[in-house]
């Protein structure tokens, strides 16, 4: 279940669901952010777009992130969903961006994406022009991205 629960209503019912469905001994393992810090160069992306007159039409879904970003709280999801934590910890990455894999990221997901398309053909092409002289003239610093997710794998008792 990478990077599933903080997308459900409820996530104690998902996993107490996967425990129905799991053999006795049978394991589940989840991801989910610990911490997912915006970059800069993403923030003058954003920036941009919205200068350019971007919307999103799909309405935000908040961020349940914060139910389960450490090993304590996700322990305590299995626990509540009667299954037994096997392991939980945190892994912490870093990835170094470039200008043309960023905007090629940022162009085909997401919130991003959505805003990006709803500019017409010219407006987008003007901001296409905008942002990626401004992300030219940012430090590497600016396309670094360090996260860290909690993972956890639990096993249903039996």
């Amino acid at each position: 279940m990478a990077f599933v629960l903080f997308h459900l209503d409820d996530p104690v019912v998902a996993l107490r669901e996967v425990r129905r469905v799991l053999r006795p001994g049978g394991v589940v393992g989840t991801v989910t952010w610990a911490e997912d810090p915006e970059i800069e160069a993403s923030r003058v992306w954003e920036e941009e777009l919205d200068t350019h007159g971007a919307w999103d039409p799909m309405p935000p879904r908040p961020r349940r992130d914060t139910q389960m970003n450490t090993p304590e709280k996700v322990n305590e999801l299995f626990s509540l969903a009667d299954l037994q934590p096997v392991r939980v910890w945190v892994e912490r990455f870093v990835h170094q961006w470039d200008v043309h894999r960023l905007s090629r990221m940022l162009s085909t997901y997401g919130k991003s994406k959505r805003k990006l398309k709803s500019l017409d053909r010219q407006t987008r092409a003007a901001f296409l022009e905008r942002v990626h002289e401004r992300l030219l003239r940012l430090p590497p610093e600016a396309f670094i991205y360090r996260a860290a997710v909690v993972c956890g794998v639990a096993c249903r008792p039996g």
